[in-house]
């Protein structure tokens, strides 16, 4: 297992970094890449993986643009691993669809079970809960380092929920306009101007004017601005105003971005 493995990542608060990091320990000469960092160039290394978080039953738009233009060769071992947590549609075909368009494949593909944090539909859950889903994130994390360091080709993991497979396609149609869906925000009089949402921004979607935050409508909704903001001064609709925020402690010791 002494090939070199890549592991590009997505993430808003925190979890699918965590993955990525975690997978990472367990593999040797692996490098963990910020997947907005990719520039198109070739991807030398004998395995990749792809690792993001579940968006409206699928994929974030960027991951799929990501996939589109991912400048790899045919005979590459591709991995994803998904992060959900409620329900995990169909993310990981929709990934693999995009791959074989391009005559790619994909060799092994996992859903993780992380802490929910969509926090305009609901809170984030107790630390307790979110203790037991890390306990079991480090489990598949060896499991998924396992599989992907001997390249065994498993079944691509796919969700036991009924709803998820019948109605996921639908759902997933309304991300079509979530760039436009910054229109949300809010900021209350407690921003302080520290810019960290224009450093945690994945896309580099916010910029500051007068002091104050601006998106600029090419949001992924990874809505990581409004949980990490130290000063609570971000809403989105007034829904989340009274709304525990939600970090993973990854994300937590830093200041800036990942």
């Amino acid at each position: 297992m002494s090939e070199l493995t890549e592991i590009y990542y997505f993430s808003g608060t925190g979890n699918s970094f965590q993955l990525a990091c975690d997978i990472a320990d367990r593999l040797p000469n692996c490098a963990v890449i910020k997947m907005t960092e990719y520039n198109n160039e070739p991807v030398c290394a004998d395995r990749v993986g792809v690792i993001f978080p579940v968006y409206m039953w699928g994929i974030p738009k960027y991951v799929s643009e990501f996939l589109k233009r991912l400048n790899i060769g045919k005979d590459k071992y591709i991995f994803a691993a998904a992060t959900y947590g409620g329900s995990a549609g169909k993310a990981l075909d929709i990934a693999q669809e995009i791959l074989e368009r391009r005559g790619l494949q994909l060799s092994a593909g996992f859903l993780v079970r992380m802490p929910d944090n969509y926090i305009i539909g609901y809170n984030a859950p107790s630390e307790k809960k979110q203790a037991k889903l890390f306990k079991a994130e480090k489990h598949k994390a060896e499991h998924i380092a396992q599989t992907v360091g001997y390249m065994k080709k498993p079944d691509i993991e796919k969700s036991r929920l009924v709803f998820d497979r019948i109605f996921a396609g639908v759902l997933y149609k309304k991300l079509n306009g979530v760039h436009d869906m910054d229109k949300g925000f809010t900021v209350n009089d407690k921003c302080t101007s520290c810019g960290k949402c224009v450093n945690v921004c994945p896309v580099g979607n916010i910029k500051l004017t007068d002091g104050k935050p601006q998106w600029t409508h090419r949001c992924e909704l990874c809505l990581g601005c409004l949980q990490r903001c130290p000063a609570r001064a971000i809403d989105y609709k007034n829904k989340t105003r009274n709304r525990k925020r939600y970090v993973n402690s990854v994300y937590k010791c830093s200041d800036g971005s990942k």
